[in-house]
């Protein structure tokens, strides 16, 4: 699992919080049967200053990390892509290459755009998808159902006391 963040900024709320926005943000989730998902949408990260729980020496600087706090992806889009080892058939070859050109702004022909060729499979199959219509794993969406069916919340605040252990 990857998060790329292509345009993001960053803002101070203080000396040790901070908020990274980005209206770009890339969440890909790579399957091992092959499928890559990309969850494509805002992002909103806001991170806190904590010092570190290590014991420090007395004398020296205490050290710190950030953490977050809060997080927050909205996917708007996801794109589904599946890597050709993952294609099980035999090849039957190629299509050719086919050239069509486009027009210029003078009206005449300009340079050639190419078409890549295509490999065809005679009878070939490939892994079910291994999410649903939003971009989301099944189990995830069964969770998320038995949550808002039971009202339940969708995550427990951690800082509550642990649950008793058996």
């Amino acid at each position: 699992m990857s998060i790329s963040l292509d345009g993001a900024r960053e803002k101070s709320l203080g000396s040790s919080h901070l908020v990274v926005e980005c209206v770009t943000a890339v969440w890909t989730y790579r399957y091992s049967n092959g499928y890559t998902i990309q969850l494509c949408g805002p992002l909103t990260a806001h991170l806190v200053l904590s010092p570190s729980s290590t014991n420090v020496a007395q004398g020296s600087q205490p050290s710190f990390s950030m953490k977050f706090e809060h997080l927050q992806f909205d996917a708007n889009v996801h794109h589904k892509l599946i890597q050709v080892d993952a294609i099980v058939g035999p090849k039957i070859g190629r299509s050719p290459l086919i050239q069509t050109y486009t027009p210029g702004m003078n009206g005449m022909g300009s340079q050639p755009d190419r078409t890549q060729d295509r490999i065809h499979y005679e009878r070939s199959s490939i892994p079910g998808e291994p999410v649903n219509a939003f971009g989301i794993p099944q189990a995830t969406m069964r969770c998320l159902e038995v949550c808002v069916h039971s009202r339940l919340p969708l995550v427990d605040d951690c800082s509550r006391s642990p649950a008793p252990t058996s």
